[in-house]
């Protein structure tokens, strides 16, 4: 059987990693529970520990040094809270450098992530409903690595984005995680 592959949403790290979080509790349960299943591997970017960042040092609870500090544990060790491991996405490997060529890694992530915004369900429909920025980066960069599915408590951020589908950690705690889409290959 291959290997599953969930993108962890910021939402996921910051829940772990704030005790004074909502969903503290159940972020760790569901740390716990998924690292009991066979074949799943939990992957992170280095654009999620940049939003990580940003939504801790906003918390008033948590100093600078404190918001920091897991990101350092987290890119050191390659797991989470030093118990759960996760593979790291580095965008750089993924695209294609060719020698001579008048793009850069850069310039072709920002046209895939055009290519992201652009193809938002309901895009000049509504205004409001809107995927986040940072939601499309996460999008874009998933589309990149080939991984299919997120987890996150936030899913209507991202159900307008085609080719996305969302894990919610409630349906992994009652062993409800949604079955991957078989894939049919022509022969």
């Amino acid at each position: 059987m291959r290997t599953r592959k969930l993108y962890l949403d910021t939402c996921m790290l910051v829940g772990f990693y704030d005790k004074n979080d909502d969903k503290h509790t159940e972020t760790i349960e569901f740390f716990k529970k998924i690292s009991t299943l066979k074949d799943i591997e939990l992957c992170c970017s280095d654009f999620m520990f940049v939003e990580f960042a940003k939504k801790m040092i906003e918390k008033p609870n948590i100093s600078k040094a404190d918001a920091l500090m897991p990101i350092s544990e987290m890119l050191n060790l390659n797991t989470i809270g030093k118990k759960y491991p996760f593979s790291r996405i580095k965008l750089q490997e993924k695209y294609e450098i060719i020698k001579g060529a008048p793009l850069d890694v850069f310039t072709q992530f920002f046209f895939d992530l055009q290519d992201t915004w652009v193809n938002i369900k309901g895009i000049k429909e509504q205004k409001k409903g809107r995927p986040h920025l940072a939601d499309v980066i996460h999008a874009t960069i998933m589309k990149k690595s080939k991984i299919k599915e997120i987890v996150t408590f936030n899913d209507k951020h991202f159900k307008k984005i085609k080719k996305i589908k969302t894990v919610l950690p409630r349906d992994v705690l009652k062993n409800q995680i949604p079955q991957r889409q078989p894939i049919y290959r022509h022969i």
